[in-house]
């Protein structure tokens, strides 16, 4: 990520937003597609078109995913751990022989 701000224009569920970010405008696009996605899905699951409702379970739904990767991470993590230690001991033993 470069340091400057940059200004991007971006439509989410049939707004224009102007963002203000370091990340490249790919990475913005990409970002406010996503929401625009699951906004747009809500919409038709819940058959709502109240903007503030939408946005709030589109929130809840992205955090809930954020939620999972951070366990999913740590459980890799854990994982990893469990593994390094099997292998320093199988090392430890055939350093011993």
């Amino acid at each position: 990520m470069s340091t400057q701000c940059k200004q991007y224009k971006v439509t989410i569920f049939g707004q224009e937003y102007t963002l203000k970010s370091d990340d490249s405008l790919e990475t913005v696009s990409n970002v406010a597609q996503l929401v625009d996605m699951h906004m747009h899905d809500i919409s038709a699951k819940t058959g709502s078109k109240d903007i503030s409702l939408i946005a709030v379970l589109t929130a809840i739904k992205l955090a809930h995913s954020l939620h999972v990767s951070h366990l999913e991470s740590n459980n890799q993590a854990a994982s990893q751990q469990v593994l390094i230690h099997k292998i320093d001991q199988t090392l430890h033993m055939l350093d011993s022989f």
